[in-house]
């Protein structure tokens, strides 16, 4: 159980990490969406690190502040992990480029904050 909860409080630092990256370097993060999906090895590597993320908060669930959504939140992250892993990958690399063609470095700056309260509240709910 102690593994699973670590895996999630290192998803919740992860996300807030990532609202750093968005906050200050906004254009970094823009190039690492851009970049999902690119080629087999980042599709697979990205889904498998997401459904260890996916599984983490599954399992990690009765230990939670939020059990009943821990559950369902991991299960819906395999689920659509194992989804976009028997699509095409050039869809999963040209739907990460629509974004990444469309969101501004304002907007990206904006949407930080949604990143980091995100990775609080996982924390919150694992410690």
């Amino acid at each position: 159980m102690i593994l699973w909860q670590a895996i999630v409080a290192l998803c919740g630092v992860w996300l807030v990490a990532v609202a750093g990256l968005m906050a200050f370097r906004p254009e970094r993060a823009r190039d690492y969406l851009a970049a999902a999906g690119s080629t087999d090895f980042i599709n697979i590597a990205e889904h498998a690190l997401r459904m260890l993320a996916g599984v983490s908060f599954y399992l990690a669930a009765p230990v939670s502040r939020f059990p009943l959504g821990f559950e369902v939140f991991g299960a819906f992250v395999v689920a659509t992990s194992a989804i976009i892993l028997m699509i095409p990958r050039r869809w999963h690399h040209g739907y990460a480029l629509f974004w990444a063609k469309r969101l501004s470095l304002r907007t990206i700056r904006l949407l930080a904050p949604l990143s980091a309260a995100a990775g609080l509240f996982v924390l919150y709910a694992i410690i």
